[in-house]
């Protein structure tokens, strides 16, 4: 099955949002997780960075639901993959991150 027909079924498979240190706010309520978050099976939450609401939906960020997969785009190791659940509350993800919304509820 090809990409684009995940895409009809439903399922989302996109790069994270491009947010600039200068979209940060220490006092914002979505959390952005960065590839430092991103462990092997969980998210780590190891970095500290927020956005408003507003700037989010701003910058069109994709917010994560419980059950997206988050696969690292960046080193060590490459494809480094973790299961969201919002234990932290609303969150996005930077660029280096991709994201599979999974509509089918099976991943082999």
């Amino acid at each position: 099955m090809t990409l684009l027909e995940l895409e009809k079924m439903g399922c989302l498979f996109r790069v994270g949002s491009d947010v600039k240190p200068a979209d940060q706010d220490k006092q914002g309520g979505v959390r952005i997780l960065y590839l430092a978050d991103i462990g092997e099976l969980n998210v780590r939450y190891r970095t500290e960075r927020f956005l408003t609401t507003q700037k989010a939906e701003t910058l069109k960020c994709i917010f994560l639901k419980p059950g997206d997969i988050l696969i690292a785009r960046c080193p060590h190791p490459l494809g480094r993959t973790s299961l969201f659940e919002p234990s932290k509350g609303e969150s996005v993800t930077i660029g280096d991150v991709l994201i599979f919304r999974n509509v089918l509820k099976q991943v082999d």
